[in-house]
C-alpha cells in the first residue's frame, strides 16, 4: 500500500492528478520517476522527496530513477533528471514495467487469501517430502518464511516461478506473513510459546558481491529480520548454529555442518512450539498411604508399522470433542491450553495405504476437512501414542518439482539483492529444513529451522473411534486459520517409548 500511495501522492501534489495503472505493461525512459511517459521536473521533485524518506518507490519506480545505476536513489540522479529536463541531457534508455499499482488487501483477505494459499503448500510440501516407511516432519511455516526473504530479491521469471510455488504474489506473500503474528498466542496465555525468528547473514569479504542497502531493509521491514553481515569463517558457522540453538531453545543445535566461503547469503527461518494439553494426560497413580494404585490414561498397546511389523507402545487415551472425516479417513482435534493451537490426526481407514491417501489431498480438500469439524454427542474415543520424531531434509528437488526451477540455476534473477547491478545473479543452492517434535502426557514441543543458501456438526449417540494404531498423519494448526504451523506422518514407531 505504501508504495502505491507515494507514487500518488507524489502526483496529486505536483501536477494535480491521479491515476491507478491498469494490468499490461507501458515503456518508459530514464528518470520518468512518476511513470507518466514523460521526464520532466515533477519527476526530480519526486526523487528528491524519495531521498528525503517522504515517499517510497516501487521497484519498477527505484529501476528508472537510478540514472546512474549505482543501486542508490540519490540527489544526484535528480541533478540528471533536471539536466534532461531543462535538454541539456538527453534520456535515452527505455524500460519496459508492468503497468499496474501494487494490490491493497483488507485484513479479511489477507486471512482468507493467505491461508488458502498456504493450506495448497502445506500439503504439496508434504506430498514431496514423504518417502515411504519414513516419519516426516515438516513446517510449511518455516518453508514460506525462508522463500519470502529469497523471494524479496527476485524479479522477472524467478519470482514467478516462486510466487506459483507459495500459491500467491509477493505482495501477498509479504502481508500474510506480516500479519501472521495477529493470529498467534493470545498475549494472557502464559502456557504455550510460539516464536518466529528470521535472520539474514550476508558475506562482507572482498571476493563477495555487496548486497544492496534496499534489499537489507526490505527483509527487515518484511519479516523482522536480523541481520548479521560477517566474514564467512569457523567463526560464522558457530554463530549460526548458535543463533538456531538459542531461537528453537535448543530442539535443534545446528543447522549447519560447514561454511562456504563462497556463498553470499544464509536466510534463516526459526520456529519454536512449545505448549500444554487443555486436559493432560494423567499416567498411573500409585498412593503409599492408601496402598491402592489409580489407572492413568496411559496404556501399552500395539502399534502396526507401515511395514506390518508391530511395536509395543505407550498409548494416551481420551474421549475428544472435535471428530473429523474425509472420504476415507477420519480423525480427531485435540486442543491445547489456550485454544489458539490444536494437534489434528487423520487415520486412512483400514485398506487405504498413509502415502495414498496423503497423494490424494489437495490444499481445498484439506481446508474443508478441518472447517467441518463436528461435535458428536457421545464425543470421539481417542488413542495417541507417545511419539518423537527428527526430520532432516534438502528441499531443492521438492520446490523445483513445485516449479521453482529458475531459482537454482545460473539463470536465476536474484540481481535485486545486489548493490552492483552489473554483476552476475546469485542463486540458491540449498533449501535445508530440520524439524523435530515430542508428543507426550503433558503436550507438545516442536521446532523447525529452514535455512536458504545463495551463492555466485451433527448430534448422534454412536461413538466415534479413532486409534491410531497404524501409520496416520497428523499437525499442529492455528485454530485461528485453521492452517498447518507443522504437518507430518507417522509410518513406524519403535517399541516401548517411556
Amino acid at each position: 500500500m505504501k508504495k502505491a500511495v507515494a507514487v500518488c501522492l507524489c502526483a496529486a501534489m505536483l501536477v494535480g492528478s491521479v491515476s491507478f495503472f491498469t494490468a499490461g505493461a507501458k515503456t518508459v525512459f530514464s528518470g520518468d520517476a512518476d511513470l507518466n511517459g514523460k521526464v520532466n521536473v515533477v519527476d526530480a521533485t519526486c526523487i528528491q522527496m524519495n531521498v528525503a524518506g517522504l515517499t517510497e518507490f516501487s521497484d519498477a519506480q527505484n529501476k528508472v530513477a537510478d540514472i546512474d545505476k549505482n543501486g542508490k536513489i540519490e540527489i544526484t540522479d535528480a541533478t540528471e533528471v533536471q539536466r534532461i529536463s531543462a535538454e541539456q541531457a538527453v534520456s535515452n534508455e527505455t524500460f519496459e514495467i508492468p503497468d499496474v499499482t501494487e494490490p491493497v488487501y483488507t485484513d479479511d483477505e489477507i486471512e482468507e487469501k493467505g491461508s488458502a494459499a498456504m493450506n495448497d503448500f502445506s500439503v504439496n510440501l508434504l506430498k514431496g517430502s514423504v518417502k515411504d516407511g519414513a516419519n516426516t516432519l515438516v513446517s510449511p511455516l518455516s518453508v514460506m518464511y525462508a522463500l519470502g526473504m529469497t523471494e524479496n530479491g527476485a524479479d522477472g521469471n524467478t519470482l514467478k516461478e516462486i510466487e506459483n510455488a507459495l500459491g500467491m504474489p509477493r505482495s501477498l506473500t509479504k502481508a500474510y506473513l506480516k500479519n501472521y503474528p495477529n493470529y498467534l498466542v493470545n498475549e494472557r496465555d502464559r502456557s504455550t510459546k510460539f516464536n518466529v525468528a528470521n535472520s539474514v547473514w550476508y558475506n562482507t569479504s572482498e571476493n563477495s558481491a555487496a548486497v544492496i542497502e534496499k534489499y537489507i531493509a526490505g527483509v527487515k521491514n518484511d519479516y523482522n529480520a536480523e541481520v548479521f553481515p560477517t566474514i564467512f569463517n569457523e567463526l560464522a558457522l558457530t554463530n549460526i548454529n548458535n543463533w538456531v540453538s538459542e531461537k528453537t531453545d535448543e530442539m535443534i543445535p545446528s543447522i549447519l555442518s560447514d561454511i562456504d566461503p563462497g556463498a553470499m547469503m544464509y536466510l534463516i527461518n526459526a520456529i519454536t512450539f512449545d505448549a500444554k494439553w487443555n486436559i493432560p494426560y494423567v499416567s498411573d497413580y500409585y498412593n503409599p498411604r492408601t496402598g491402592i494404585s489409580y489407572p492413568g490414561d496411559v496404556r501399552k498397546g500395539t502399534f502396526t508399522n507401515s511395514d506390518g511389523t508391530e511395536s509395543t507402545v505407550d498409548f494416551m487415551e481420551s474421549t475428544e470433542d472435535f471428530y473429523l472425516k474425509d472420504e476415507n479417513a477420519r480423525g480427531f482435534v485435540k486442543y491445547y491450553d489456550d485454544g489458539n493451537y490444536a494437534f489434528a490426526a487423520i487415520l486412512p481407514d483400514e485398506g487405504v495405504k498413509l502415502n495414498d491417501y496423503v497423494n490424494s489431498l489437495t490444499g481445498e480438500r484439506l481446508t474443508n476437512v478441518l472447517n467441518n469439524m463436528s461435535v458428536p454427542e457421545s464425543g470421539v474415543d481417542t488413542k495417541l501414542p507417545k511419539f518423537e520424531v527428527e526430520y532432516n531434509d534438502e528441499l531443492s528437488d521438492n520446490l523445483q518439482a513445485l516449479g521453482m526451477k529458475e531459482a537454482f540455476t545460473g539463470n536465476a534473477d536474484f540481481k535485486s539483492m545486489l548493490a552492483d547491478k552489473n554483476a552476475a545473479s546469485p542463486y540458491v543452492s540449498e533449501v535445508l529444513h530440520k524439524t523435530v517434535i515430542s508428543v507426550n502426557e503433558e503436550g507438545t514441543r516442536a521446532a523447525a529451522v529452514t535455512a536458504t543458501i545463495t551463492i555466485g456438526s451433527v448430534s448422534t449417540d454412536e461413538v466415534r473411534r479413532v486409534y491410531l494404531d497404524r501409520p496416520f498423519l497428523y499437525m499442529i494448526i492455528n485454530t485461528k486459520t485453521n492452517t498447518p504451523l507443522f504437518i507430518g506422518t507417522v509410518e513406524n514407531l519403535p517399541d516401548k517409548i517411556n
